[in-house]
């Protein structure tokens, strides 16, 4: 009989950006190691401004993806990075409502993923088979 893959809780470590790409790192927080996941700069930036506590005047899109979840009633719980794929990573927003029933799995991006984790103040997760 085979496991399955356990998840790994990691934070971020640090994000790197240029002009035409930036890297997220996330390492374990029980470990020693570090993944590197390519993200788009405006992902980044969105991840950053939250880390740093800057408000923004308006909302971004991510300020607004968790609005609408929380008007709605809901949370995020964890985000979970699933999978890898022809170097393409992929990962699951787990939500719930307040009484913790009725979980549901959104399909995102890792980047669009880590960026609501941080808004929501939630655990990311990477398969270990990642």
């Amino acid at each position: 009989m085979t496991q399955e893959p356990k998840d790994v809780e990691v934070r971020i470590y640090s994000i790197a950006t240029s002009m035409s790409e930036s890297i997220i790192f996330l390492d374990e927080t029980e470990g020693s190691r570090i993944l590197p996941i390519w993200i788009g700069p405006m992902e980044a930036q969105a991840i950053a401004i939250r880390l740093s506590g800057y408000p923004s005047p308006r909302p971004m899109t991510h300020d607004l993806i968790f609005s609408v979840i929380k008007t709605l009633g809901l949370t995020v719980k964890k985000v979970v990075i699933t999978d890898i794929v022809e170097n393409t990573y992929y990962s699951s927003l787990h939500l719930t409502d307040p009484d913790g029933k009725n979980p549901r799995l959104i399909d995102a991006r890792p980047s669009d993923a880590v960026a609501l984790a941080v808004r929501f103040g939630c655990a990311v997760y990477i398969n270990e088979k990642v």
